[in-house]
């Protein structure tokens, strides 16, 4: 079975072709971090949740989980420290 997502810009590859492409001033140079700036720069924790959840960003695990809502479950008003684990090995 393939899976194809139509009207999407395939993002990992977008910029490959450009000189020096794997080096963080040309990833800089062509809007690498402004998302993150966009967050550092006054985005609460519900906003962030939320753009993530507009984007239908789903994990790369079997089941294709929601990243939004995932995060959406992490409890806000625990005094706890919070901390991501990320298994970034999706080979």
């Amino acid at each position: 079975m393939q899976i194809k997502a139509i009207g999407c810009e395939p993002l990992q590859l977008r910029r490959v072709h450009l000189e020096n492409s794997n080096t963080l001033d040309v990833y800089r140079r062509n809007g690498g971090y402004e998302a993150l700036k966009k967050v550092l720069d006054g985005m609460s924790p519900d906003d962030v949740i939320n753009e993530v959840k507009k984007s239908a960003l789903r994990g790369r695990g079997g089941a294709g989980f929601p990243t939004g809502m995932k995060w959406g479950f992490v409890p806000k008003d625990s005094p706890k420290p919070k901390y991501v684990v990320c298994n970034a090995d999706e080979s």
